[in-house]
């Protein structure tokens, strides 16, 4: 018995969880949903979210350690090394997700949340550097984070945390490591495995493409309801 299903993860994990009992059409189900609806008596917590780094994601799966047991399952969408997170400056503002056994607490966003970092430009920050100034170390940094080491090192430090997770753990990406030449942790599949194993990757582009324009959306390269429900299949049976 599964107790409860932890999910972790960027745009590509955020879907939207509905009451069980109303079934979503085919179309409209995202592969949480089907791991959602799946798991009937299991608790599933989605702390995911648009444009989320890959640190905040490794941190929190961490915090969960001391409260996973062996009948619990976590599931993580890493996103690539680059992102460069940002704190959220008052407590009040973090995303807070509610849970049967307490808050998931995001205090960090990326720059794609442009509100919030507009918000830190404007903390004590700026009587030392300019709004210039900012920008231009948050460029710098994003390369750094996509360099070789940077990405060795989150491969030693992925692979470690998986050899101790305390419950059974699947890891993937949407990320192409062989395209970009990244070092890849051997416990996470990534756009590449994934091609392999659910014998597709369709996204919403190439939906919009197939159908001129009638479904999908034009340059959303987040996956469509074919690869949503083959890897909620997949997924399912991956934790099983």
């Amino acid at each position: 018995m599964i107790n409860r299903i932890f999910i972790i993860g960027d745009s590509f994990c955020d879907g939207v969880m509905h009451p069980k009992e109303n079934g979503l059409s085919y179309k409209d189900m995202h592969w949480v949903n089907y791991v959602d609806y799946h798991y009937e008596d299991t608790e599933v917590i989605n702390d995911a979210f648009g444009s989320r780094d890959l640190q905040s994601m490794i941190d929190y799966w961490i915090k969960l350690f001391p409260i996973l047991t062996e009948n619990d399952r976590v599931i993580i969408g890493f996103s690539d090394s680059q992102r460069q997170r940002i704190p959220i400056e008052d407590e009040k503002n973090y995303r807070k997700l509610e849970w049967s056994g307490g808050v998931c607490k995001n205090m960090f966003l990326t720059r794609q949340w442009w509100s919030a970092y507009q918000d830190f430009k404007t903390t004590s920050a700026s009587d030392v550097f300019s709004e210039n100034d900012m920008d231009k170390m948050l460029d710098f940094l994003e390369v750094m984070n996509q360099s070789k080491t940077t990405s060795k090192n989150y491969k030693e430090v992925i692979e470690s945390l998986f050899k101790v997770a305390p419950c059974k753990t699947y890891l993937f990406s949407w990320h192409d490591h062989t395209k970009y030449e990244t070092p890849k942790a051997s416990c996470v599949e990534d756009k590449v495995d994934l091609t392999e194993k659910l014998g597709m990757w369709s996204t919403r582009h190439i939906l919009w493409e197939e159908t001129n324009g009638k479904e999908g959306l034009e340059h959303d390269h987040h996956w469509d309801y074919r690869t949503m429900e083959s890897f909620g299949n997949y997924v399912i049976n991956k934790i099983k």
